[in-house]
């Protein structure tokens, strides 16, 4: 359970594999808040003539992408967003994607990661 798939397993690794063969659709950012440790980003994206909506959390935007003093659904910030081509109001971002966002892991689960690469992982008595 250890090595490099060990991290991938414990922050859901396996959906950005499924995730990155899904279509891309241009999306934008429509709000965009951040507080304290949290921060929260909400988007819109079109399909086949038909307008879908997501959101996230702990994803910052670099401050050099935003203009200050203007309202941030006014900034026309472009995202690009994957969806799932058979349910496409299932959708997903990624920093890959996207370099003007930044993943930002709150303290709770940077400490948890911590404590994990700390202890390791757990093997039962017997399967050494």
């Amino acid at each position: 359970m250890s090595g490099p798939g060990f991290l991938a397993r414990l922050f859901g690794g396996g959906r950005v594999k499924r995730t990155a063969d899904w279509p891309i659709a241009e999306g934008v950012v429509t709000q965009y808040s951040v507080s304290g440790d949290d921060s929260e980003l909400a988007y819109s994206y079109n399909v086949k003539g038909r307008n879908y909506y997501g959101h996230t959390i702990n994803f910052l935007i670099r401050p050099e992408h935003i203009q200050p003093g203007v309202d941030i659904e006014d900034q026309g910030i472009q995202l690009r967003v994957r969806y799932n081509p058979e349910r496409p109001s299932n959708c997903s971002l990624t920093g890959k994607d996207n370099p003007l966002l930044r993943f930002r892991m709150n303290p709770a689960a940077q400490k948890a990661l911590q404590h994990a690469a700390t202890v390791g992982p757990r093997i039962p008595q017997g399967q050494h």
